[in-house]
C-alpha cells in the first residue's frame, strides 16, 4: 500500500433475527441487485469534483504554514449500485493539512431503514450507506472509505460490505490575484485579477486609512468524471 491513506475498516453491527425479517433495506427498495454486483468488479465514480482556496500573500509559503481556507464538493458514485453520495468540507488549511482528517459524506435520499426492535438512532444503524473522505490539496490526492449493506443473498443476510481506496486526480485550476482594502468606517473594496501567484506584502496601510490585504483565490476541478477501483474491499454476514 502506499503511505498517506491507512488501511481502515468500519464494522457494523451483527443482523438481528427482528432485522432478518427485513430484507428490503435502503438498497432493495426499488428492487435493485445489491450483493452480486457487490461482489463484482466494483468501482467508484467521482463526479462534479471542485476544490478551492484562499490563501494571503505567498502561496507557497502561506499554505504551508496553513494560513487561509479552502473547500471541497463532489459527488461519490457507488457504481455496483448506481448509489450517490454527496461529499463536502471545509478547512481553515487550504491544503487540508495534507489530508490527514476525515470527513463524513451524507446521504442524498436521507433513507433510514425501520428495523424492528432496534434503535434507529445508533450511529451503526442509521442508515447501509455510509461514507467517508479525506484530501490532500497539495497532492490533489483523494482517499475514500465507504460501508454499505446489502439484503439480498440467501440465506445469509444482511452482508456488510467495507471498502477504501484513493486516486489522484487531476485537477485543472485557475488564480485571481486579490485586493482588498478594508477601512475603519466598515468600507470594504475589493479588486480581483486574473494572473500568477501575488507574492508581495499580505498586509500594508493605505494613504486613505484603510487596511490593504492581497491574497489569492484558487478554483480547481475536474473535467471529467474520475473512475477508481477500491484498494480493500471486504465482506461479512
Amino acid at each position: 500500500m502506499l503511505p498517506g491513506i491507512p488501511l481502515i475498516l468500519v464494522s457494523l453491527l451483527s443482523s438481528t433475527a427482528a432485522a432478518r425479517d427485513r430484507k428490503d433495506g435502503i438498497l432493495n427498495l426499488d428492487d435493485k441487485p445489491c450483493y452480486e454486483p457487490s461482489m463484482g468488479e466494483m468501482k467508484w465514480k467521482i463526479e462534479h469534483f471542485n476544490y478551492s482556496s484562499w490563501i494571503p500573500g505567498n502561496e507557497m509559503t502561506e499554505a504551508l504554514n496553513g494560513t487561509g481556507s479552502g473547500s471541497v464538493v463532489f459527488y461519490l458514485n457507488n457504481m455496483a449500485l448506481d448509489y450517490d453520495m454527496l461529499c463536502r468540507a471545509e478547512s481553515n488549511k487550504p491544503l487540508f493539512d495534507g489530508g490527514k482528517q476525515w470527513y463524513e459524506c451524507s446521504d442524498e435520499n436521507d433513507v433510514v431503514p425501520e428495523i424492528p426492535g432496534t434503535n434507529n438512532t445508533d450511529a451503526n444503524l442509521k442508515g447501509p450507506h455510509q461514507a467517508w473522505f479525506r484530501f490532500d490539496g497539495g497532492l490533489g490526492l483523494l482517499g475514500v472509505m465507504q460501508t454499505w449493506t446489502c439484503y439480498d443473498h440467501e440465506p445469509n443476510y444482511p452482508v456488510n460490505f467495507n471498502a477504501t481506496g484513493r486516486v489522484n486526480l487531476t485537477l485543472e485550476c485557475t488564480t485571481q490575484d486579490c485586493t482588498d482594502i478594508r477601512y475603519e468606517n466598515g468600507q470594504d473594496i475589493q479588486t480581483c485579477t486574473n494572473g500568477s501567484i501575488n507574492t508581495n506584502m499580505t498586509k500594508k496601510r493605505q494613504a486613505g486609512g484603510g487596511v490593504e490585504l492581497q491574497f489569492d483565490n484558487k478554483y480547481c476541478n475536474t473535467k471529467q468524471d474520475v473512475i477508481f477501483m477500491p484498494e480493500t474491499l471486504a465482506a461479512a454476514a
